[in-house]
């Protein structure tokens, strides 16, 4: 919710919020004028589109067997992923918003949620 209110400097803010907020030479009704307190109901203007498309988690390997005698029988690599992108017009970090999981009536804000992380990770198996 407060990603488009520039109430304070303490919030995440949009950059469209600041640069798009309304003034008196430059008025839009995109977003509300620089310092507006905080919504008090929800609105139409705070509901998006949240669709998307995301790699959550992507695990690939190789097994290398040697044809010649070495040291190694077997050599194994791997590389994992997850959270690899995501593919939105959701202006929030995370379009898989969960702020109050445990309130039916407010499922689906966002309310400066925290987005998912991402991560990567390698890996070697070498068996003798």
């Amino acid at each position: 919710i407060y990603e488009e209110y520039t109430i304070s400097p303490n919030y995440n803010i949009r950059t469209d919020a600041w640069k798009y907020a309304w003034r008196p030479d430059a008025e839009t009704n995109l977003y509300p004028r620089l310092g507006y307190g905080r919504p008090t109901e929800m609105n139409d203007r705070l509901v998006e589109d949240g669709s998307y498309l995301r790699l959550s988690y992507l695990s690939i390997g190789y097994n290398f067997k040697p044809r010649k005698k070495t040291f190694f029988s077997r050599l194994t690599i791997s590389l994992t992923g997850k959270n690899l992108f995501t593919i939105t017009h959701y202006k929030g970090f995370d379009p898989e918003v969960n702020s109050f999981s445990t309130n039916a009536k407010k499922y689906g804000m966002d309310y400066n949620a925290y987005p998912n992380y991402r991560s990567y990770a390698a890996g070697i198996q070498i068996a003798f």
